[in-house]
């Protein structure tokens, strides 16, 4: 029976010895329990407490007190100390230690007889400690899988993280490569874009010079064959007109105190038309979108009244939205300013103020210098108001001048019967009177009109450049 025990042991642990192991489990927990049970026997009781002596304040007057007599008195004879009593304490306890370590060597022979006893009958429990040992083995097995699974999940969520962050990072240095290649790129082609335009720029130079040259050379072409036509033989030439610097420098009549003759005229309309034709080049307009051209026509309001009277400034917004050329957008809003300045140089008959616009802001901050003229609302130069021409104070002066002219003839018709010395004098005051006066009264008859145009009147102002916004 114990042989098959051991073989079932053997088969579920696959370890050597089953019976020596379980003997050896079973001899440690006895001599476990024989510790636990020996050690509060062989553990020493508390010391009892030595006799200490007490402190006591000094006291004055008091017989046992040396410090309180002014001469020492005589030394008093140190009592004794009496070991007996501490003898007997220390007898005791060696009785008692004596008596439990008697007790203890029979619980020590007590269980060594156990121990013999569990030995013996140790082979009868063996299979059933076997059985528990390895159940045992086996839960512990199946924990240390179950930490071990718990572990390698938490390590694998680490990893996992970990792998999160870095594809994270990945992508953010993805996104960081492609964008700094995307910017390399723009730059490249930027540049591309530049050295096709200086590229492009220099073709049409180098075409422009050449059509220059073509000119020139047909241009020097044209005049050889003017000169040999003059030079030819077969036709008749009129040397009046080249001698007509040797008629001036000789001191006489030049062509330009004489009119010209028919064939003089007719000759320089023949030479006009060999005069070289001047050629003009087209531009492009770089950004349509972002250009109001020439020529645009902005209505606005003015905010402050104008008097002709004396120059000024004036300020106007515009109220009606300005579009760029192609239409894509508004690029002078409603709201704009406009400032310039206005002439008060008026001229007798004269309606209109002259007004010039040099600035214009618009509401996002962006300002650009024009030099426009004002007009009204139909784009007219100048601005029409209200003329006051003061023809009263023109030609009352006028009547004035007339008035103290005629003053002398009165008073000299008056004195006539009476002396001619009297009539002369009146005639001479009268004529005096009239020449200092007529100066004065003289200037009210040229004051020119004044022209006031009220706040809030609606002006144009016609754009005299390209203007390009951004």
């Amino acid at each position: 029976m114990a042989e098959d025990q051991e073989y079932e042991v053997k088969s579920k642990k696959k370890a050597k010895g089953p019976g020596t192991a379980a003997k050896a489990i079973v001899g440690a927990g006895v001599l476990g329990m024989v510790g636990l049970l020996a050690y509060p026997l062989i553990a020493p009781d508390n010391k009892a407490p030595l006799e200490t002596s007490g402190s006591l304040e000094f006291q004055e007057g008091s017989p046992d007190n040396s410090f309180a007599r002014i001469q020492p008195g005589e030394a008093e004879p140190e009592p004794s100390f009496d070991f007996s009593g501490v003898d007997a304490q220390l007898e005791e306890q060696r009785r008692a230690m004596a008596e439990r370590e008697r007790a203890l060597q029979e619980q020590v022979r007590q269980l060594e007889a156990q121990l013999r006893g569990i030995s013996d009958n140790a082979g009868a429990g063996q299979q059933e400690l076997a059985e528990q040992i390895s159940a045992a083995v086996t839960a512990a097995n199946e924990e240390n899988a179950r930490i071990l699974r718990e572990m390698q999940a938490a390590m694998n969520q680490q990893i996992e993280g970990l792998q999160a962050r870095l594809s994270e990072a990945e992508q953010q240095n993805a996104s960081a490569e492609m964008a700094r290649l995307e910017a390399e790129r723009l730059a490249a082609e930027r540049l591309a874009q530049d050295a096709e335009a200086q590229r492009l720029a220099e073709q049409q130079a180098a075409a422009e010079r050449e059509r220059r040259a073509e000119l020139e050379r047909i241009r020097q072409e044209q005049r050889a064959i003017m000169a040999a036509r003059i030079k030819s033989p077969s036709v008749i030439y009129d040397e009046r007109a080249s001698s007509g610097s040797t008629d001036q420098s000789a001191g006489q009549s030049s062509p330009t105190s004489r009119n010209p003759t028919s064939d003089e005229r007719n000759r320089a309309f023949v030479e006009s038309g060999a005069s070289p034709v001047e050629v003009t080049s087209a531009e492009v307009i770089a950004n349509p979108s972002r250009t109001v051209v020439q020529g645009t026509m902005i209505a606005a309001t003015l905010e402050n009244a104008i008097d002709s009277s004396l120059p000024g400034a004036v300020t106007a917004m515009v109220n009606e939205p300005v579009y760029s050329f192609d239409g894509s957008g508004i690029l002078i809003p409603s709201g704009s300013k406009v400032f310039g300045q206005y002439s008060s140089d008026i001229s007798l008959g004269q309606g209109r103020i002259l007004v010039r616009w040099s600035r214009l802001v618009t509401p996002e901050g962006q300002s650009v210098q024009i030099a426009a003229y004002g007009g009204d609302q139909q784009g007219r130069s100048g601005v029409t108001g209200r003329v006051n021409s003061r023809f009263g104070m023109r030609f009352g002066g006028a009547a004035l001048v007339s008035l103290i002219g005629a003053a002398p003839s009165i008073a000299a018709n008056a004195y006539a019967s009476d002396s001619e010395l009297a009539r002369d004098t009146a005639e001479d005051i009268g004529d005096d009177l009239a020449n200092a006066s007529a100066d004065v009264i003289n200037e009210y008859a040229t004051l020119p009109p004044i022209i006031t145009v009220e706040q809030g009147a609606r002006v144009t102002i016609m754009v005299d450049r390209d203007l390009e916004f951004y």
